[in-house]
């Protein structure tokens, strides 16, 4: 009868840190100096660039070139539609579309419109999704050897999102997500021996909710102000899937500028899971957000904890740079961390400024990770 109790205890435990860890981030968020609401002088908006007498930009079409480790090099497009505003100072509705294929024979495409409606005190975000992608195993945790199992997946992706803004900073957010995938790899092999959940794919639906405080004053490359996010996912067989496991996240962004347009940056990740998680939805540095230059997979676990500082700064023109040191770890218990399970990332980037007045970057990263160089090409940065 006592493990039972041990373990509600450790539960509690865990739920009074997460609570505590949300609360002193949204405390920090409020009073930043730098996060203030009245800083914010540029908005979500493609009337920002109806300046000068310049009409507003109504489409934007992207060459998409990008390299990593999971990926090889990746070519396709990225097509943006804005829809004109009612208002100046309204935020524009827009449609993204964006496909590629890598060198790997994998590929990817997706429709994401996004619609702001009564008065911008809502957003709606409606997405689509196919691919075709081929990803390698190592194992579960942060010990696992080199050698790998080459494993293949497709899955058709549906999801939306309603936003609720409650004011300039703070929102509020609930949304559904349904997902039927199917996984084809070598029986007999280490997926089989581990015995994954979801190693043969399957129908993922859920639910959930998500709220927090955004003062930044550009969501593509921030020069100053904070983001900080709690959210929740249930998935359950209940909604119709195949699984049930829960989701937690902490998303928490710093950015403070120095000098004329210099910016340190620093972020916390947080990702929590417990249930039935399937095989591709398990934690892990996707090696372009987190962790730069490792390969998405490389590290697998139901937790993961990242830290992220850079440093940005002008160069020439449309040229920029930066410095980023990085860090983060896999883990199947919390808050239980290993201190040789940290993987550092450390390196510099170069970026070209393909819109500046919307600040869409073509991003370059090269650094040492994981005892060995990388180099990572992307667009827009990576926090």
């Amino acid at each position: 009868m006592a493990e039972p109790s041990i373990r509600r205890l450790r539960c509690f435990g865990h739920f009074l840190f997460l609570e505590f860890s949300v609360s002193l981030i949204f405390v920090l968020a409020v009073n930043i100096p730098f996060a203030r609401a009245e800083d914010l002088i540029e908005k979500k908006t493609i009337n920002d660039q109806a300046t000068d007498g310049e009409p507003p930009q109504r489409w934007v079409v992207v060459p998409v070139v990008a390299r990593t480790p999971e990926m090889g090099w990746l070519g396709g497009a990225l097509l943006i539609h804005f829809f004109p505003a009612d208002r100046p100072d309204q935020r524009s509705s827009s449609i993204d579309l964006i496909s590629f294929g890598t060198t790997h024979k994998q590929f990817l495409i997706a429709l994401a419109p996004k619609f702001y409606i009564s008065s911008d005190r809502y957003r709606i975000q409606p997405s689509v999704s196919w691919l075709n992608w081929k990803s390698n195993y190592y194992g579960i945790g942060s010990g696992t050897p080199d050698d790998a199992e080459l494993y293949e997946s497709k899955s058709a992706r549906g999801a939306v999102s309603v936003t609720r803004f409650l004011d300039d900073c703070c929102f509020f957010r609930a949304g559904a997500v349904i997902e039927r995938s199917r996984i084809d790899y070598e029986p007999g092999g280490r997926i089989d021996v581990d015995e994954l959940i979801g190693k043969d794919g399957g129908l993922r639906t859920g639910a959930g909710f998500g709220f927090g405080r955004d003062t930044r004053d550009n969501e593509n490359a921030t020069r100053r102000g904070a983001l900080v996010e709690y959210r929740v996912e249930y998935f359950h067989e209940s909604l119709g899937g195949d699984f049930r496991y829960v989701v937690q996240a902490v998303d928490a962004r710093f950015f403070q500028p120095f000098r004329t347009q210099d910016t340190l940056a620093v972020a916390f990740r947080w990702q929590y899971q417990r249930g039935e998680v399937p095989l591709r939805e398990l934690s892990s540095p996707d090696g372009s957000e987190i962790l730069r230059c490792i390969e998405n997979g490389r590290y697998l676990d139901k937790d993961l904890y990242a830290l992220q500082a850079e440093y940005r700064f002008p160069l020439w023109k449309k040229l920029s740079g930066t410095a980023f040191l990085e860090t983060a770890q896999v883990s199947s218990e919390f808050p239980r961390l290993e201190k040789s399970g940290f993987i550092i990332s450390a390196g510099m980037g170069l970026r070209y400024a393909l819109n500046e007045k919307e600040r869409i970057n073509l991003r370059g990263d090269f650094a040492w990770v994981d005892q060995g160089f990388g180099f990572v090409i992307n667009i827009r940065e990576a926090f």
